[in-house]
């Protein structure tokens, strides 16, 4: 009798922990599969030519990498965010020299409509946090 009540609850704390777990492990799949999806909801949105395609992606991602090393850096914060600024400006002027003025429109929309997802995501607590409803 004396043991049962002891096992008990070890048994109940080690459940606990595998079921979350398992559930922390289908997050970021989910995530990953919408972030997959929108890349290639903005490239169908922008209408890229065959010789867009592939100049546009390299901005992408040579911007991208630019940033990951400037968030890594040891710059202080302030030096961090202005660098930041002056790389998205860069960013920016090179995707609107190589898009029409259309594209460049909607490119303007689909990174608006980021930023603002962004946003909410940030407000609204993580699934399965102890704060999620």
């Amino acid at each position: 009798m004396n043991i049962l009540r002891l096992l008990l609850p070890f048994a109940s704390l080690i459940i606990s922990f595998s079921v979350s777990a398992q559930e922390k492990t289908v997050i970021p799949e989910v995530k990953k599969e919408e972030t997959n999806s929108q890349a290639t909801d903005s490239k169908k949105q922008l209408n890229l030519t065959y010789e867009q395609q592939t100049p546009y992606r390299e901005i992408i991602k040579r911007y991208a990498q630019i940033v990951r090393d400037v968030r890594k850096s040891a710059l202080k914060p302030e030096d961090k965010k202005d660098k930041l600024k002056i790389v998205g400006l860069e960013r920016e002027a090179e995707i609107k020299a190589l898009l029409t003025l259309e594209q460049y429109k909607i490119h303007l929309e689909v990174e608006e409509f980021k930023k603002t997802r962004m946003l909410d995501m940030k407000k609204k607590p993580a699934p399965g946090s102890v704060n999620a409803k």
